[in-house]
């Protein structure tokens, strides 16, 4: 006769199995039954939240969880499932309550750690992502590539730039095909002031994609993110000059270049990136907005507020457009 005790492993074994396995439905049905013999079964709740979880049916999941948590409030497994169902509903405030408890019941679980860096990242603290992960790509020889670009990225947002280079530059070394690693390592380059270095691994990276317009915006995008300008520049040059890149593409390139320059007050130089985006699309609003502010800032008053007059043609009350105008034309009531 089996006891009640070899009954429930025997069901959680299964179920725990059949998951591994990614027969989520026949996993499922398992712990229907399970919970229809006993519906607060927190275990049997808790792996049919880790169900739901998998099969991105997030609501469901953190229903689930939410009531084997009343159970038994302080299963660190339950909770880490719970946040990550918290995390991918968008309650990330939640998701990181649900994340420091379950951490507090198992510090040094790395699932755990790394699942609340994830959560920091998003919330931006990102002095507790470095906290949390670099003891750990310290400690764990075979540490994965997430955690390094995680990692590498509070360092940066930390300004960090030397720090994040020395790790970037030992993950490359180990992951050379790694992308995410590459773009990330040349962006701490460029942020440490090794620019010509960064350009040259820009010219790598490029030869190493074969020009992948997906990658190099994937550069360009996280060096405006972190302020490296000359980079992102470098980076909006090359898409805009890439050989049979479609209309759209040249258009976003060269208005991006176009804002990057104005970043750096190089604004003569934006005039004429902005005017090359009114030649391809001569109905686009904000291409006539940004160069009107750019000639408003060389003191090129009249043009400015043609410019911007014009932006408000083609999309009236746009706020910024009519905010430039509005400012432009109380200090210079002549004009």
């Amino acid at each position: 006769m089996v006891s009640t005790q070899e009954s429930a492993e025997n069901w959680e074994k299964e179920a725990t199995a059949l998951m591994q396995a990614g027969n989520l439905g026949l996993a499922a049905t398992g712990l229907q039954a399970r919970l229809a013999e006993s519906p607060l079964d927190a275990r049997a709740l808790a792996l049919m939240g880790m169900v739901q979880l998998m099969l991105e049916r997030y609501e469901e999941a953190v229903a689930f969880l939410r009531v084997s948590l009343l159970r038994e409030p302080n299963d660190a497994r339950t909770l880490n499932s719970f946040g990550l169902g918290l995390r991918a509903s968008g309650m990330l405030h939640n998701a990181r309550q649900a994340l420091e408890q379950a951490l507090a019941l198992e510090p040094s679980d790395p699932a755990i750690n790394a699942n609340l860096a994830n959560v920091c990242a998003s919330l931006g603290d990102q002095a507790r992502v470095r906290a949390l992960l670099e003891p750990m790509v310290d400690a764990i020889d075979e540490a994965p590539v997430e955690w390094w670009v995680m990692l590498a990225g509070a360092l940066l947002a930390q300004g960090e730039a030397h720090a994040a280079h020395a790790r970037l530059d030992a993950a490359v070394a180990r992951w050379p095909d790694q992308l995410a690693l590459r773009v990330q390592q040349i962006v701490a380059i460029s942020l440490a002031g090794q620019h010509a270095a960064a350009l040259d691994h820009l010219q790598t990276l490029v030869s190493m994609v074969n020009g992948d317009p997906e990658v190099l915006g994937r550069l360009a995008n996280q060096a405006r993110a972190f302020k490296a300008n000359e980079l992102a520049l470098a980076c909006f040059e090359q898409l805009r000059r890439q050989p049979g890149s479609n209309m759209e593409a040249t258009l976003n390139a060269t208005m991006n270049f176009g804002i990057v320059l104005a970043d750096l007050d190089r604004h003569a130089d934006a005039v004429a990136a902005f005017s090359e985006a009114i030649a391809l699309v001569p109905e686009l609003a904000d291409a006539y907005r940004m160069r009107g502010v750019s000639r408003a800032k060389l003191g090129q008053t009249a043009s400015a507020i043609s410019d911007l007059q014009r932006s408000l043609q083609l999309h009236p009350a746009h706020p910024d457009a009519l905010a430039a105008l509005e400012s432009l034309q109380a200090a210079h009531p002549a004009a």
